[in-house]
């Protein structure tokens, strides 16, 4: 058996421009990113148990938009922490989870979800390894499987990044 997590940064949201951070929008180009992952998770079938959501309003905005894609009944949780949440939180907010729960997202902020990825593959000179450090990317879909029965031991079993998908860039 095994275990999913697809890990999303929210697409491009609009400059600061005095507005605080946690309440900057998606720009337009951000919806037609996240429009764009959201067809890509429509057209290979993929689905999920259990959505997790940083609160701010990019990340919601994005969440609305991908959810629609996935077709069917998701468990949606927003948590607070995963606004500022270090690695070392978000490992422990995956290691909470319920082991009926195979697959799920997680909807967060850089550095954490790019930080998560190295967390989970176990082969560092690999391409798509490689692909899902990118740091720069707003968007960035990342699959990873792990061959594990329980969340509590997701960090200690092998971790494969499957694919990382790209959202539109300008």
């Amino acid at each position: 058996m095994s275990k999913h997590v697809f890990l999303q940064r929210h697409t491009e949201a609009t400059d600061a421009n005095g507005i605080k951070d946690f309440d900057r929008p998606l720009s337009t180009f951000g919806k037609k990113q996240a429009q764009h992952i959201a067809s890509l998770l429509n057209h290979n079938s993929i689905k999920t148990q259990k959505i997790l959501c940083s609160p701010s309003i990019r990340t919601k905005q994005t969440l609305e938009i991908i959810s629609t894609a996935l077709n069917c009944t998701v468990d949606i949780e927003f948590k607070d922490s995963l606004y500022s949440a270090s690695t070392e939180d978000l490992n422990n907010i995956i290691k909470a989870q319920d082991d009926f729960i195979n697959s799920m997202m997680i909807i967060g902020h850089n550095p954490t979800i790019t930080s998560i990825n190295m967390e989970f593959s176990l082969d560092h000179s690999s391409k798509l390894f490689r692909k899902s450090c990118d740091y720069t990317i707003p968007g960035k879909l990342t699959i990873v499987k792990i061959k594990t029965l329980s969340w509590q031991h997701v960090f200690n079993e092998q971790a494969y990044i499957l694919q990382v998908v790209f959202p539109l860039m300008e």
